[in-house]
């Protein structure tokens, strides 16, 4: 399908599922089209380009629904059960947008993510790009900074 096509699926996908009215009804969006969305946001995760257009999607959604980026993922979360693997990613691909807003939601999403990753004590193995960006943004980011 491409990276374009991947992007347009997962944003129509989510557009559908509206997933703010289930987080306020604290009901779940229906099966097959959550399954569907979860399917196809796993397999455009390991694919390399995922990092670079997911916040288009997360940014067009944000603009529909006028709910900020970190609403939307926490809602994402809490309707669909994400597992760490896709809050991590997700939140990487918030975090190098070009979009200031974005990418300050994104930090404060990976910090999240990460504090809910190590809490598990279980390892999981992320796809090498992401793995490699995970260890770029605690690098080089000042919130991650020990010493």
């Amino acid at each position: 399908m491409g990276i374009e096509g991947d992007k347009y699926l997962l944003f129509c996908l989510l557009e559908i599922l509206d997933i703010k009215e289930f987080s306020k009804e604290k009901n779940v969006p229906p099966k097959p089209k959550m399954d569907f969305f979860l399917q196809r946001l796993n397999h455009s995760i390991a694919q390399t380009g995922f990092l670079d257009y997911f916040s288009w999607v997360i940014e067009q959604i944000s603009s529909i629904w006028h709910m900020n980026v970190f609403d939307i993922v926490n809602d994402m979360n809490k309707a669909l059960k994400l597992n760490n693997l896709q809050q991590i990613a997700i939140s990487l691909a918030c975090w190098i947008s070009p979009n200031k807003k974005t990418a300050d939601d994104g930090n404060k999403l990976i910090k999240k993510s990460l504090q809910e990753y190590h809490s598990l004590g279980k390892v999981q193995i992320f796809p090498d790009h992401i793995q490699h960006m995970l260890l770029f943004v605690v690098r080089t980011s000042s919130e991650f900074k020990v010493f």
